[in-house]
């Protein structure tokens, strides 16, 4: 990027810059090259500002989360990647006893230790899971039987024009690890708990932490689940990749997780293409053995 056009985007826009920031450092996966233009808006309005600063100029724009259930191609992220991680859009606000108002770039761990010690059941699935709120909204996150949308009352959003407008809960399209606002930037959500007895909060806890740890390689690099699970068929997606023999398989340093098949896990300086070539590979075998086309849930961006 030109020294002039880098002066332009530091005078337009209001937070903090950096320039060929390393995606690796910023996801999960440890894996992605530099986003082009890097900005930490820091409130609202300047995050506006961006956003309106991008289209003026017809810069593309991404907006991520925590970077827990995206791949960043080895080539990096043109134009302006937007991190909501400034300390304005991480308030937590109690709207009611049992209601609170949580700005995107809360950390989902941060809310379930509020709503634990508070007695509020509802999030007790979410441990383990190191993403922040917006993105598991625009995912709609969740368990075997439990989904973040479970608890929304209402979102409020910004369009990719600057506008701000929000939506009810029935206004919103939630399905499984699909919300329909992924064009939207989530600014905050409101949410409604339930009172529970902070022991059964606690057992819940313990029971999803351990169940967590006995399928998930948690000491190495990862995205969550690759592949959602396929409708109305008996096998989830990590037992039909089990059955088909690609449990451990690797490309370079990537590797279908030993521990569960619907993991793919960064063994040290992976890259992506090698886990876009174990995607595609998983994809071409489960079609060939079951006739069954696995739709992502990763996120591949750039």
């Amino acid at each position: 990027m030109k020294k002039q056009l880098k002066e332009y985007i530091r005078s337009a826009i209001k937070g903090r810059i950096l320039f060929d920031e390393p995606m690796a450092s910023r996801t999960s996966f440890s894996i992605g090259g530099p986003a082009e233009v890097w900005v930490e808006p820091k409130n609202v309005s300047s995050l506006v500002g961006t956003i309106r600063f991008s289209k003026k100029l017809g810069i593309p724009l991404t907006v991520i989360g925590a970077g827990s259930n995206v791949l960043v191609r080895d080539k990096g992220l043109k134009g302006i990647v937007v991190s909501l991680s400034s300390v304005h859009f991480k308030i937590i606000d109690k709207t009611g006893e049992q209601s609170f108002r949580v700005s995107s770039g809360v950390k989902l761990p941060k809310l379930l230790k509020i709503t634990r010690n508070k007695g509020l059941g509802g999030l007790e699935f979410t441990v383990g899971i190191p993403g922040t709120l917006g993105g598991a909204i625009i995912m709609n996150a969740g368990g075997k039987d439990k989904n973040i949308s479970d608890l929304v009352t209402k979102v409020d959003l910004m369009d990719r024009t600057g506008e701000l407008f929000s939506l009810d809960r029935r206004e919103i399209n939630f399905g499984y690890r699909f919300s329909g606002l992924d064009d939207y930037v989530v600014l905050g959500v409101h949410l409604h708990f339930q009172k529970r007895p902070q022991d059964l909060i606690d057992r819940d806890i313990s029971n999803y932490s351990r169940l967590k740890k006995s399928f998930q390689e948690l000491e190495l690099p990862g995205a969550g689940s690759i592949f959602k699970n396929p409708g109305h068929f008996a096998f989830s997606a990590g037992r039909l990749i089990e059955l088909s023999g690609l449990k451990g398989k690797t490309i370079g340093n990537i590797q279908v997780s030993t521990k569960h098949a619907n993991f793919i896990v960064n063994r040290g300086g992976g890259k992506a293409r090698d886990v876009i070539k174990l995607i595609e590979l998983v994809r071409r075998k489960i079609k060939k053995d079951h006739n069954i086309d696995l739709e992502l849930e990763l996120k591949i961006i750039g």
